[in-house]
């Protein structure tokens, strides 16, 4: 995850108005305090820190169901991969766009997988 992020070029349309939604919904939970916020084609990376223990071993729950009820067409899969440092009060939460996987990291369209034929 972290690759396809770093990969990725950024899609400003889709990323800009993330990015700040994200972030009034982290200041929204108060749990935690918001490091940053990076939104690029199909993934976002959210930075945010808290106060170890209980808070921060359900960050990333608290912020997929969070941003699942500010999104409730939900046009991102939810948290996809997160990280801690060893002390848990910094947290890296990265989440996906839906069609995530469906282009190479230059943009251009993975082509689809044909299903099998039947005998």
């Amino acid at each position: 995850m972290r690759l396809a992020f770093d990969n990725e070029p950024r899609d400003a349309t889709w990323a800009q108005p993330l990015e700040t939604l994200v972030a009034s919904v982290v200041k929204t939970t108060g749990k935690a305090r918001l490091v940053s916020a990076e939104c690029k084609t199909t993934v976002c990376k959210v930075v945010a820190s808290h106060p170890p223990g209980r808070v921060a071993a359900t960050w990333g729950q608290t912020l997929s169901r969070e941003l699942g009820q500010a999104f409730p067409d939900k046009p991102y899969r939810g948290a996809f991969m997160y990280e801690q440092t060893l002390d848990m009060t910094v947290s890296t939460t990265y989440f996906t766009r839906n069609g995530f996987g469906e282009h190479h990291p230059d943009g251009s369209p993975r082509k689809k997988r044909q299903p099998a034929p039947s005998p």
